[in-house]
């Protein structure tokens, strides 16, 4: 058979979801520690509002999303036009490459971090310059500033990094951002970013009327508890959300998550409690895995990265027998925080395999 599919593209990249993993939905025994998402359900405004739309599943949404643009736009101060709303996260990953990405154009990040970075790279005919993480988790900034070149499109941060949780402060990324030269698009990945809980941490949503090559990536996924809804955004110049919407297809945003979206942003209590649950659960997790003489690095997103200096691949495969799943395929062990209850009982376990393993 003719190949038809370009040749460039490469599959998914490396800790990517191949097509025969078994996806796994917690039916009230598993603890399900391993896809980031937030343990304490979804907000009851948003699953009320997405429950009351589901009979309107008929029609098709707003095209573009202009209600949840311009609600969005308030948020951080901004115009709906400086708001492009896309099916999840990734979606607008995808979405910046298939825009702005050309064959011979070159992308910059630190590894291990999240794979759609490479993927949309890839599938758009660029090279992905991938550098390492700093021994202290984060990106390194330095690095990266070295590395541009005049075939650089794109540099990627992931701030909180997924999978290390390190982030850099809002005065730290505005520092970094002058030293970019303004012809190269900075894509800010703050997926996790609300998790932060500190001022110093905020997004850098501020920063989009002084920066026009900054695009700022969030969602309703992990805050929220949607990811089965897929609502995600870029917070951007009005020069860049307009090539952005000549990109994005019509009526890519399903009706019942943009209903539970709007509902979401008002859902205050559920917020306020989703981040103290990740709070408590960070600290809790670095007394006791810190006194069993493992390194828990300072995560500020809503899970933790663990070197442990055993093998990861064996720390999960004997967490999964206890029906717990956790992510043991990056350099170090990364485990979703869960409720209080989970992550005892994560803990006692990780404890029991490590005596038993001794």
């Amino acid at each position: 058979m003719k190949q038809l599919a370009k040749p460039y593209l490469q599959g998914l990249p490396e800790n990517g979801l191949a097509d025969d993993v078994m996806y796994i939905d917690p039916d009230g025994e598993e603890i399900r520690l391993d896809f980031n998402e937030n343990a304490l359900g979804t907000s009851p405004l948003a699953a009320k509002a997405m429950a009351e739309e589901a009979g309107k599943a008929y029609r098709y949404p707003d095209a573009y999303g202009y209600t949840l643009r311009a609600k969005l736009a308030e948020k951080y101060g901004l115009k709906p036009s400086n708001v492009t709303i896309e099916n999840g996260a990734s979606a607008v990953i995808k979405l910046v490459g298939d825009t702005f990405i050309c064959p011979g154009d070159e992308t910059i990040f630190c590894v291990p971090t999240f794979g759609a970075y490479a993927s949309t790279t890839e599938q758009n005919g660029g090279a992905a310059v991938k550098l390492p993480l700093l021994e202290n988790g984060f990106f390194d900034l330095e690095g990266i500033l070295q590395a541009v070149t005049e075939k650089t499109k794109i540099i990627f941060l992931c701030n909180p990094n997924n999978p290390s949780g390190c982030a850099y402060t809002h005065e730290e990324i505005e520092a970094f951002l002058k030293r970019v030269p303004e012809e190269i698009l900075v894509v800010l990945d703050e997926a996790y970013i609300a998790f932060a809980d500190d001022e110093a941490y905020r997004s850098g949503a501020d920063l989009i009327p002084e920066y026009e090559n900054l695009i700022i990536l969030q969602t309703f996924s992990k805050l929220y508890g949607m990811a089965g809804a897929r609502i995600g955004y870029a917070l951007s110049s009005e020069a860049v959300q307009k090539e952005l919407m000549k990109a994005e297809n019509v009526f890519s945003i399903n009706r019942i998550g943009m209903a539970g979206a709007l509902a979401a942003l008002d859902d205050e209590e559920y917020r306020k409690k989703s981040i103290a649950n990740v709070a408590e659960g960070r600290a809790y997790y670095a007394k006791e895995l810190g006194e069993i003489g493992w390194e828990v690095f300072p995560s500020k997103a809503n899970f933790v990265y663990i070197k442990t200096g055993m093998n990861n691949g064996v720390l999960a495969q004997k967490l999964e027998e206890r029906k717990i799943y956790v992510a043991g395929y990056f350099p170090h062990l990364r485990i979703t925080i869960g409720t209080p209850e989970q992550n005892e009982k994560v803990v006692a376990a990780l404890k029991a395999i490590v005596n038993e393993m001794q």
